[in-house]
């Protein structure tokens, strides 16, 4: 049980042998199912040799979407499965295969990780496999010492693959056949490497078919041991929104080398309605630039890009106070001066208009609900030139 559901806690916790975590606050009765569950099954668990404390990734959530997440990762690192990482694009799919390394026995080596969206689709073979000079040509100047790819350099620890999609099938199949020997031929060469490589591979594809295996289905039938975890979308993680943004304005302001600002709460009810195509990746960005454009210490609505506001939403469920907050910046950039007069002034006209249209002129009862006396009304509708 904790009242700290970080990822750092779901991996410490499985790496340690826990079946099960709880965060605060919980239902008593979940915890007796658990027990209930735990006691069934935990014959049948595997024993941990090695469980030295790793930290995780910096993955922030406290939501259901999130914590449900962080289980699957503690349960997976402890194991030395090959796992697919599915999720749209800003997720954090990066982040999950280094948390699920990082809680693994292999995190005493780095992740090796192989960007395949940076890398032409032509040489993404080699790159992998590695090259061997000479063999064939034997050209004169041509090294005899072979370029080592990314599956010799993860010997021992873990390859990540990320964008799984960009690989040519024919270099899929080639990589299946390799892992599932532990050993394969350096591009134009003929002698074996041999490799001991747990594999993590990222897809933003929708479908449920394997994105290592083509139309073959993911699971222990495609003969690799897969798991597939997927990361949720920002929208499905709208709980975790308000810590996401106060962990973003800290990092940025250590960053940027500012003091780090505070939002109105408007703000936050702006964002949870946005649809976050960018995901976490767009909100970080966001948070970024905003703590670098905006001069006040405190960010209101009207400091987002407006993409991010919906003008229906705006006018049902934003707060007077944020709205004027935004109009008092704008008079500040403008140059204006005077700026308590020039708004009361408005504040005063606008009460005024509203509670004598309430009352259909009838002072004494405008009185009473402004506050004033009747003659102190009088007075301000003189002024004003109010009839």
């Amino acid at each position: 049980m904790t009242a700290f559901g970080d990822l750092d806690s779901a991996v410490d916790s499985f790496r340690y042998g826990a079946l099960e975590y709880l965060t605060k606050p919980f239902d008593i009765r979940e915890l007796l199912s658990i027990i209930d569950k735990s006691i069934s099954e935990m014959a049948q668990q595997p024993s941990f040799s090695r469980i030295e404390l790793v930290n995780g990734a910096a993955f922030i959530g406290e939501g259901f979407a999130t914590q449900t997440l962080f289980r699957s990762i503690g349960r997976v690192s402890s194991s030395d499965v090959n796992v697919v990482i599915r999720g749209e694009v800003g997720t954090g799919k990066t982040l999950v295969a280094q948390a699920i390394h990082g809680g693994s026995f292999r995190a005493k080596a780095p992740l090796i990780v192989m960007d395949l969206e940076t890398i032409p689709e032509d040489q993404i073979e080699t790159e992998l496999f590695g090259h061997e000079h000479g063999s064939s040509m034997g050209l004169p100047g041509e090294s005899a010492e072979p370029d080592i790819g990314f599956l010799e350099r993860a010997d021992g620890t873990t390859l990540f693959l990320d964008g799984i999609e960009k690989m040519p099938d024919s270099v899929k199949n080639k990589l299946t056949v390799a892992l599932k020997a532990g050993r394969f031929c350096r591009t134009g060469g003929t002698e074996e490497v041999s490799v001991d490589i747990r594999l993590i591979v990222s897809s933003q594809q929708e479908s449920t078919q394997s994105p290592l295996g083509g139309k073959a289905p993911i699971g222990p039938s495609f003969g690799l041991n897969e798991i597939t975890l997927w990361v949720p979308s920002l929208r499905d993680r709208m709980d975790d929104l308000g810590l996401l943004i106060d962990h973003f304005l800290k990092r940025a302001a250590e960053q940027h080398g500012v003091a780090a600002k505070t939002y109105h709460r408007d703000v936050l009810t702006v964002l949870q309605h946005y649809s976050w195509p960018g995901n976490v990746a767009q909100l970080e960005n966001l948070i970024s630039s905003l703590t670098l454009l905006v001069t006040a210490p405190m960010i209101s609505v009207g400091d987002l890009p407006g993409e991010f506001i919906s003008e229906d939403y705006t006018h049902q469920k934003i707060s007077w106070q944020s709205l004027l907050d935004s109009e008092v910046k704008n008079a500040i950039g403008s140059g204006k001066s005077s700026l308590v007069k020039v708004f009361s002034r408005d504040v005063e006209q606008i009460l005024i208009d509203a509670v004598m249209r309430h009352t259909n002129g009838h002072r004494i009862n405008a009185a009473k609900i402004l506050g004033w006396g009747r003659n102190t009304l009088t007075r301000k509708l003189k002024s004003k030139q109010i009839q």
